[in-house]
């Protein structure tokens, strides 16, 4: 992992981030028959920027590989909670980053976040909203509308508010696309809490959370397991959950004139794209014609209930290049 990323280069990458999010959602705004609705962001963030932080994060990180998968689907697992009365979705994106280091040690991180469209950069919720009682205590909850998970039960510690789920921010006006002015940004992440502020623009948040300086780490999972008690972390279980749905469907957002476009797409030779059980298949990791016959199979068992993810899997090169 690189510890540090310099100054220089975290600033430009950054910078870079927010100009291409600033030119595509501006892009997608001007050919939207109405105004953008949240799961038009959403959807922008699965499909098209996963091609635009693939090349971003090869340009500016060259030591390392980078490989990204987005996926996207409008219908989201729900958290029904057990001691108390609500529901609510798990998050409406979730970006997942496995690092693998020269020694060939798997490093796993998360973000989860939940998406507010704001044109201020604060927005308060009301103390009962059921989405902020999940992201801040983190009540214990079963599955529902979840696929092959529904019923499942998990309760995720610590009971507060977290590195790992933030609150999305998106900012409706699209006119700052056109200014050039790095205090304006169309996404920004606030942590949960009953008056969301936003604390970092998204593309800050994103470069610490691939330099493990944000985000919230998870245990790998054996590839052989006959029990859920693989591990202790309710967290891990949870995001290898959302994993575990991850199928290969088409989905439709018309409001951006997007109709039966695939649901996953991949930036990068190699991406993590065929999940399936206990196996995760990504760049570091061989795949066979038929497991890929097998998998397409068993996709239409159970196809919803899948978190919109971005997937980013990085390698360190064995010349670092005097990079850190």
């Amino acid at each position: 992992m690189f510890e540090d990323i310099k100054k220089i280069i975290k600033f430009n990458l950054v910078n870079s981030i927010d100009i291409y999010l600033k030119k595509y959602c501006y892009h997608y705004s001007s050919k939207c028959k109405n105004t953008l609705q949240e799961p038009d962001y959403i959807a922008f963030l699965a499909i098209e920027f996963p091609e635009i932080l693939h090349r971003l994060l090869n340009k500016f990180l060259r030591p390392y590989n980078f490989s990204i998968t987005g996926v996207f689907t409008h219908q989201k697992p729900i958290a029904n909670f057990i001691d108390m009365s609500g529901s609510c979705e798990i998050g409406d994106l979730l970006i997942i980053y496995i690092f693998r280091d020269v020694k060939g040690i798997k490093h796993y991180n998360s973000l989860l976040l939940q998406a507010k469209i704001s044109n201020t950069n604060r927005l308060n919720l009301n103390e009962l909203d059921n989405q902020l009682i999940l992201y801040t205590k983190w009540p214990k909850f079963y599955y529902s509308r979840a696929g092959i998970i529904n019923g499942n039960e998990r309760d995720v510690i610590p009971k507060t508010s977290m590195s790992g789920a933030k609150y999305l921010m998106i900012n409706p006006d699209n006119t700052i696309c056109n200014r050039n002015n790095p205090f304006e940004f169309i996404y920004g992440t606030a942590i949960s809490n009953m008056s969301l502020v936003i604390n970092n623009p998204f593309s800050v948040e994103l470069v610490d959370f691939i330099n493990f300086k944000g985000g919230r780490t998870f245990e790998e999972r054996p590839k052989d397991i006959s029990t859920d008690d693989w591990v202790s972390d309710e967290w891990s279980k949870m995001i290898w959950d959302m994993m575990d749905i991850l199928k290969d469907k088409k989905s439709n957002r018309k409001n951006i004139g997007k109709s039966n476009f695939p649901r996953v797409t991949n930036a990068g030779d190699n991406t993590l794209y065929y999940i399936q059980h206990f196996n995760t298949y990504s760049l570091f990791d061989d795949l066979d014609n038929s497991f890929k016959n097998d998998y397409r199979n068993y996709e239409n068992i159970n196809c919803f209930g899948c978190i919109p993810m971005i997937i980013i899997e990085g390698q360190e090169s064995e010349v670092n290049l005097n990079y850190r």
